[in-house]
């Protein structure tokens, strides 16, 4: 199969966009979590997936076992300590 320049040229800036996504939405989401404030906790906890699945895009499309296996496992524990339990169901 023959890949055209113009072909390798957008997957490379697709990986590039989703490299600084990732980047620059994972900084900003380890900040907000920390705050005192749910809504702005809340906000990280977005952002922190947001940069999860530019990492999880990033490593299968630059095949990298070794990030995508990191990324799924800071995927499932983001989800796991959400600060808002959306995957549980309320009791009583």
């Amino acid at each position: 199969m023959q890949v055209t320049h113009q072909a390798y040229r957008k997957a490379i800036m697709l990986i590039l966009m989703a490299q600084w996504l990732g980047a620059l939405t994972g900084v900003p989401g380890s900040y907000l979590v920390g705050s005192q404030t749910r809504h702005q906790r809340q906000c990280g906890f977005a952002l922190f997936l947001i940069s999860n699945a530019c990492w999880l895009y990033m490593a299968i499309a630059t095949s990298t076992g070794g990030l995508l296996a990191m990324n799924l496992a800071y995927t499932v524990t983001s989800i796991r300590g959400s600060p808002t339990p959306w995957y549980r169901r309320p009791q009583g």
